[in-house]
């Protein structure tokens, strides 16, 4: 059947899987318009990952559980959180693990295989959004915590996994769209739909050249044999 992502300004389906993407992991970065992430919200289980409680609390999101070393999060997030008597999970700053990969085993042990989608993990410093992309892959390997998905209003990458494919529907034309090899290799990619086709690709992390493609129609479909990808897909 296919797992079905639902999002303001697309939806897409994952081959593998079924059901729909319940949860929302709200970390500290760029933070959304508050429409979109108040849509994005509404219907699914939250979870606040550190300063991602400001957010909540700025957008009267209530969110299931808050996560994290609470060395980003506002002192208002933080009694906001406790008076309305939030599940808490406070860890020390000095850790081995970083706040989302922290949620993302917690999330492993309560909803294991469960799809959840990342938001705020844009912008602000690159070595965070480096660790937010691998920790996404490193949690679906070792800890069962299927999240593929880092999205906010402006743009998102999903993760594909070799033997995979998904269906991107709702696209405006000409929306930006680009190919990240997450992996050493990537082979047999395929992609339809957009300005430049592949069709058996192979793209290799150090050569970047998949990027920068555009959609032609509102669909696009990607799938890939072996190796991890990402998705990037920003609006024209």
């Amino acid at each position: 059947m296919g797992t079905t992502l639902e999002l303001p300004q697309f939806k897409a389906v994952f081959s593998k899987g079924e059901g729909n993407f319940p949860l929302v992991l709200v970390a500290g970065g760029r933070q959304p318009e508050p429409w979109w992430f108040q849509d994005l919200c509404q219907s699914r289980r939250v979870w606040a990952i550190d300063s991602g409680i400001d957010l909540c609390r700025k957008n009267f999101v209530l969110p299931d559980l808050f996560i994290g070393d609470r060395d980003s999060a506002s002192a208002e997030g933080i009694l906001w959180a406790e008076s309305k008597k939030i599940e808490s999970m406070t860890f020390p700053p000095e850790k081995n693990l970083t706040d989302l990969q922290i949620a993302l085993r917690e999330k492993g042990l309560r909803w294991p295989g469960t799809p959840a989608i990342l938001t705020a993990g844009f912008g602000g410093r690159f070595d965070h959004l480096f660790s937010n992309i691998f920790s996404l892959i490193w949690g679906g390997e070792e800890w069962r915590s299927f999240t593929r998905c880092i999205a906010d209003d402006k743009e998102a990458l999903l993760l594909l996994r070799g033997g995979e494919d998904v269906g991107v529907s709702g696209l405006e034309t000409g929306t930006l769209i680009s190919l990240l090899a997450l992996s050493d290799r990537c082979l047999g990619v395929c992609l339809e739909g957009t300005r430049w086709p592949l069709e058996e690709a192979v793209i290799l992390k150090n050569r970047p050249y998949a990027v920068s493609n555009y959609s032609v129609t509102g669909n696009l479909r990607l799938g890939i044999d072996e190796g991890w990808i990402g998705l990037y897909v920003r609006k024209p």
